[in-house]
Parts: structure tokens; sequence; C-alpha cells
């Protein structure tokens, strides 16, 4: 299911209307940052972020940058077995999201897909943790918490994270 939400700006001060169709906006945001995530959620409602060694009290979905002539798939795939050790399973493409990257403080285009995982994720590569959301002590970065827990809440795809 892909969400037909309006688009959404977040950045270091919170949620915020995208502008539209100005030049500037434009010429800004042709130079963003395109990331390929997965939103894994398990048997109870949970959700599976990760945090990078670069910053690691701030919790992400697991995935990362296409390298050039891949698809999404394939750098989903990839991503995800090079964060967590395991393979991607029935990914559905389920919402875009428009928002400042959280670490290179740059427009980045979030790609999410819904998936499952083949096998038990740990912990590689640049990954420092991996933890189900929601947990005492795991904060998520911007557009997580503002845009794709919403949306996942929305679709109802996510069990009670009114206690995170």
């Amino acid at each position: 299911m892909h969400l037909a939400v309006p688009d959404v700006l977040v950045g270091k001060r919170g949620v915020g209307a995208l502008a539209r169709a100005g030049v500037s906006d434009c010429l800004h945001w042709a130079q963003m940052l395109r990331v390929i995530a997965a939103a894994v959620v398990d048997a109870r409602g949970r959700l599976l972020v990760v945090s990078k060694h670069a910053a690691p009290d701030v919790h992400y979905l697991p995935g990362g940058k296409p390298d050039d002539g891949e698809s999404e798939l394939e750098a989903l795939a990839r991503e995800v077995r090079e964060e967590l050790g395991v393979g991607v399973v029935d990914p559905v493409r389920f919402t875009d999201i428009h928002a400042e990257a959280t670490l290179e403080r740059v427009p980045m285009h979030l790609v999410l897909y819904r998936a499952s995982l083949n096998g038990t994720p740990a912990p590689a590569a640049e990954i420092a943790r991996m933890a189900w959301w929601p947990a005492e002590g795991i904060a998520l970065a911007p557009p997580i918490e503002h845009i794709a827990v919403p949306r996942l809440r929305a679709a109802g795809a996510l069990g009670d994270t009114s206690k995170a």
C-alpha cells in the first residue's frame, strides 16, 4: 500500500510544511540524498530500528543509499544484509518521505518499504545497536518519529507505541 500523504519537511526544529514550486526549493531539493529503508514490524507490533557508530543514540530504519545502477529492491536487500546479516522477504513499497537527513543535514528522499526478514538480525558493519521500538531509551531520528511512525500507525502496522 502506498499512502498518498502531503509532503512534510522534518528538520532540526520539527515538522513543517514543504514549500511548493519555488525555484530555490527546486534547486535545493534536486541535490537530495536518496535512501531506501525497511519498516520491519514484529508479531508484537514493534518496529526494528538501528543506530550507527557515528551517532549511537539516534535510531533509524535499516537501509541505506543505493549504489549507481542499483534498483531500490537491490539496494534494500544489500543494505539490510550488510547491516543486519539477514535477507529481506516480501518487500512492499509503503511511502516516500521528504525530510532533512538527520546526520548529513541535507535534503533526503527516503523510500520506505514494509518487509519481513529471513533469519535473526544482528548488528554488523556501521550498525552500533539494533532494537525493537518502542523501548525505553530509544530515541528515533526526526523523520522516523514524525513521519514514518505516524504513517505506519495510520496503516495499522504498529502496536501500541504510546508507551515509547
